[in-house]
């Protein structure tokens, strides 16, 4: 047991240290604000917290040794900004955990990009664009970690992709960790936002994910007759395929779209992913597409050719 606690704190801090020396180098290059920094900090302890914990539930029901607590243990180590492991299944404890990470990275990534691309002259982000990334990666947490809760875990043991069922005590445990700190972090939230952006529609739309999750906690039932199931996602023939499909990483869509385009949900809609360099309306986030706006781009870009040809018969 010591020595898995002190491995783990290895990984915590080379897996979310990462991230924060990022931004701390960003701060320092004028690229983001000490407010965007506070905001990122507490929401990354509650992750780091989120990871020592659940861990911590999986560690004590491994009584029989079996569980790949190894594997747990490199969950969140990084290469040059990377995660190593590429993919977790979706019933897997950590699965949204590791989706949010996920995107946190990619944002990183894509942050220190710009400002190396920006060379000598000042990276000029726009107003709020780190607050309104890291409300929407929370949306898609809350979201993704909904359709998580109430379906029952699996761990990885020991073996070539073999995975065992989480009993019910471990799973209620998890939940109340995941309840706890998701709790924690929305207070921190409002006491971080500036009042701009707790008046925002993207505050508000991380609220209401907040309150369906928040409901859902209570509404998780579980087969009393639960045992201890072996799976080998190596045999699977006649099992439901969604069940087991892996959040594997498309090198051809961004991380967040690719994230929930995986959830395995009746209501999945596809996500428009905003990139940091683009103001994206907020109706475009949140799924609302206004009606003619396929004749309005056809529209004005009619206007626009009548305009060059105008222009051409001037010269």
């Amino acid at each position: 047991m010591p020595i898995i606690i002190q491995r783990d704190d290895i990984i915590v801090k080379t897996a979310f240290n990462f991230i924060d020396d990022s931004y701390v180098r960003l701060i320092r290059a004028g690229v983001i604000t000490l407010q965007d920094y506070d905001l990122f900090i507490s929401c990354l302890k509650i992750m780091k917290s989120l990871f020592t914990n659940i861990l911590q539930e999986i560690i004590i029901f491994n009584q029989e040794r079996t569980i790949d607590i190894d594997f747990y243990g490199r969950l969140f180590e990084t290469d040059d900004g990377y995660l190593r492991v590429t993919h977790i299944i979706n019933d897997d404890p950590f699965s949204s955990l590791f989706m949010l990470v996920k995107r946190y990275l990619n944002d990183v990534s894509q942050l220190n990009e710009m400002y190396a691309e920006a060379s000598e002259k000042a990276l000029e982000l726009e107003e709020d664009s780190i607050c309104r990334s890291i409300l929407y990666n929370l949306r898609l947490f809350y979201y993704e970690t909904e359709n998580l809760i109430c379906k029952g875990y699996t761990v990885k043991i020991h073996g070539n992709e073999k995975r065992m069922e989480v009993d019910e005590r471990t799973v209620t445990m998890i939940n109340k960790v995941i309840e706890e700190l998701i709790s924690d972090c929305q207070i921190q939230l409002q006491n971080t936002l500036l009042p701009n952006m707790l008046q925002s529609p993207y505050f508000s739309s991380v609220s209401e994910s907040y309150e369906a999750l928040s409901k859902s906690f209570n509404h998780c039932t579980f087969d009393k007759n639960h045992n201890f199931n072996y799976i080998d996602t190596n045999e699977i023939t006649n099992e439901d395929p969604e069940k087991y499909k892996t959040n594997e990483v498309d090198q051809n869509l961004p991380v967040a779209l690719k994230s929930e385009s995986l959830l395995r949900n009746d209501f999945d809609v596809p996500v428009i992913y905003r990139p940091l360099t683009t103001t994206v309306k907020t109706e475009e986030i949140y799924g609302m597409h206004h009606p003619f706006k396929y004749l309005i781009i056809l529209f004005l870009m009619g206007i626009f050719a009548i305009f060059v040809m105008l222009m051409k018969k001037r010269n």
